[in-house]
């Protein structure tokens, strides 16, 4: 895996990757080393150069984080979100899965169905509705282990 630093050359630098720091604005250059990177990096305040950068990584489907100081999550672009999917989801399974980082649906991999129905707050009416959708929607990767885990727990959808 290569990262690209875009700005901050007093970012620690993880053993094993291929950091490398590129000049804002981007140039023809530091287009290549976007497109070759496979994370984009920017340790330093927000700009139009650095909002420039991180839009060029996005278009190119790179994974991207932006440290100017506050605290900020990584933006990483996955496919369609999951409220585009899943509509109506309950409070306690909406907060279950943003705790995870499960929010779109290529992070539904991630999803551990036993684990969900175990979680603060989610009843049992919530998640039949929940798996409902999901189910309706054929977007969890792996269809017969959905149907398994609503024979093993009696939910009838």
């Amino acid at each position: 895996m290569k990262l690209c630093i875009l700005l901050g050359d007093s970012v620690p630098r993880p053993s094993g990757y291929d950091c490398r720091a590129i000049a804002l604005p981007v140039d023809d250059a530091g287009y290549r080393l976007i497109a070759s990177a496979d994370a984009v990096a920017a340790s330093t305040p927000f700009s139009a150069d650095v909002s420039y950068a991180i839009g060029l990584a996005h278009g190119l489907g790179k994974a991207s984080i932006v440290d100017g100081g506050a605290a900020a999550r990584p933006f990483r672009p996955r496919g369609p979100a999951l409220d585009g999917v899943i509509t109506g989801m309950d409070d306690a399974i909406r907060a279950y899965l943003e705790q995870n980082d499960i929010a779109t649906v290529a992070d539904l991999r991630r999803l551990k169905l036993d684990e969900l129905a175990s979680a603060p707050g989610v009843t049992r009416p919530a998640l039949r509705a929940f798996l409902k959708e999901l189910d309706r929607s054929e977007r969890y990767p792996d269809p017969e282990a959905l149907q398994q885990f609503l024979i093993k727990r009696g939910i009838f959808i």
